[in-house]
């Protein structure tokens, strides 16, 4: 599909759509009532992903990485924060022209991180394995966010030991197991190198949303929980690498 639109056209047409209740979330596209078009949160701002064709959405729009994350964004949210995150990062979409690849590279392990983290909460300390892998994928997501080199062969070694870690929980039948396995899940999704990891963030994600759920037995609530904490975290990150950029322009 050929679009023909501006950023700022497109983050006005997800803001109409946002303003006239046609944003939809867990279907790509569809009709309301009254006949008129609805989309999803990343179909709304780039109606190339319409039929779920995320690869399509435009670089110049936003990057792949956060293309990928922006489904998740709009599905896994309470019913409650769902209308306060995305008006939120409709706002942050009029302002994120500003970033530079550099500061969208940040992002991008910053959200790996923020995810791992989230899903560490739910590892007891008796679990020394999997815990020494979350840390060791962190400490690398550290050193990459703060602009630090991490080279191909620390990103697989970390790698490694997360998948380990992650198929040593599956024989253990200890009450828990299954959220710590899906904790190591989200530190292996995370640790994708540079450049080769457009899901990655949306993995981990996934991951450390799924470690949640499974804490708590399948709780929808604290499934939920996890998912506002960890998008308002990143869209936090986001504007707070806005905010530095607008600054330095000012």
């Amino acid at each position: 599909m050929t679009i023909t639109m501006n950023n700022e056209q497109r983050c006005e047409r997800l803001d109409q759509f946002i303003r006239e209740n046609r944003l939809i979330r867990k279907a790509w596209t569809g009709t309301d009532a009254q006949g008129r078009e609805t989309a999803c949160l990343l179909a709304a701002l780039a109606p190339e992903c319409a039929k779920g064709n995320v690869i399509e959405c435009p670089s110049e729009l936003m990057p792949q990485w956060l293309a990928e994350l922006t489904p998740w964004i709009d599905d896994a949210p309470s019913e409650e924060a769902w209308p306060v995150i995305v008006k939120r990062y409709a706002e942050l979409s009029h302002r994120w022209h500003v970033l530079t690849p550099d500061a969208w590279s940040r992002l991008d392990f910053t959200a790996r991180a923020i995810a791992v983290r989230k899903a560490r909460e739910f590892v007891p300390a008796s679990r020394v394995g999997v815990m020494n892998a979350i840390d060791d994928v962190l400490a690398l997501l550290g050193r990459a966010t703060d602009g630090g080199d991490v080279n191909a062969n620390e990103w697989a070694a970390a790698r490694v030991a997360a998948r380990a870690a992650r198929a040593a929980e599956a024989s253990v039948a200890a009450e828990g197991a299954w959220a710590v396995r899906a904790a190591a899940g989200a530190a292996d999704e995370a640790a994708e190198g540079a450049g080769a990891a457009a899901r990655a963030a949306a993995w981990a994600a996934r991951a450390a949303w799924a470690a949640a759920r499974v804490a708590a037995r399948a709780a929808r609530a604290a499934e939920a929980q996890a998912a506002d904490q960890i998008i308002t975290a990143i869209l936090d990150a986001i504007e707070v690498e806005i905010a530095k950029a607008e600054g330095g322009a000012a």
